[in-house]
């Protein structure tokens, strides 16, 4: 394993494994391991520790290009919730200024927290009809 690799281990070598990360390989050939809900472990076998099945990697994140004036949604400070706002400004870094619509301001937001802003669409026009009798339908 080197680190990086994503990894099933045993935890303190009990019969469950947990996912987790190696962090690094020692000189004697045990590893160091980060597990997914926060726990950390040193000197673990690599008896106890197998690879997870899903080492293929992620799907590329779409990066979207903006223009000042565009409207959005942005995750407020990398927050998970996305919020009205437009763009300000784009800066030579590819960050973005935006103004919230609620009067808050963000500077050199990256473009994986910003997405374009699906607008409510007007609903279609009523279409009436009119019958006369005798009138085929």
């Amino acid at each position: 394993f080197a680190p990086g690799d994503r990894v099933a281990a045993r935890y303190q070598g009990g019969r469950k494994r947990y996912a987790a990360t190696i962090v690094a390989q020692r000189h004697d050939g045990t590893y160091d391991v980060a597990y997914d809900d926060g726990y950390t472990e040193t000197d673990v076998s690599s008896k106890f520790i197998r690879p997870r099945l899903e080492q293929a990697k992620p799907p590329p994140q779409v990066q979207f290009e903006f223009a000042p004036g565009d409207r959005v949604a942005a995750r407020y400070q990398g927050g998970r919730k996305r919020y009205a706002a437009t763009i300000v400004a784009q800066r030579h870094d590819g960050t973005y200024d935006v103004a919230y619509d609620d009067g808050y301001t963000e500077t050199d937001v990256s473009s994986k927290f910003i997405r374009p802003r699906l607008e409510q669409a007007k609903p279609p026009p009523q279409v009436q009809f009119e019958f006369a009798p005798g009138d085929r339908v």
